[in-house]
């Protein structure tokens, strides 16, 4: 843990900065600061629970498509 927190901290949009990262001492304290910063940017819906859900097979067929038309395909399995 403490190798963790030693570790630098690259700043990006609701993240924390490096010197609220360093008086952090333990994962809560981190935990309880990203979520003020992601939830109020909206990063993640705190509603996310009440979206509509697709079903797994469908997800799945989608990313392929959009992965395959990335590389000059139909889908990326045909590669």
């Amino acid at each position: 843990m403490e190798a963790i927190l030693k570790q630098p901290v690259v700043q990006y949009a609701g993240t924390i900065s490096e010197k609220k990262w360093d008086g952090m001492h333990t994962i809560d304290e981190l935990d309880a600061s990203l979520k003020r910063s992601i939830h109020p940017e909206r990063l993640i819906d705190p509603d996310w629970k009440a979206q509509p859900m697709r079903a797994w097979d469908d997800v799945y067929e989608d990313l392929c498509r959009e992965v395959g038309v990335a590389y000059g395909l139909n889908d990326i399995r045909e590669a």
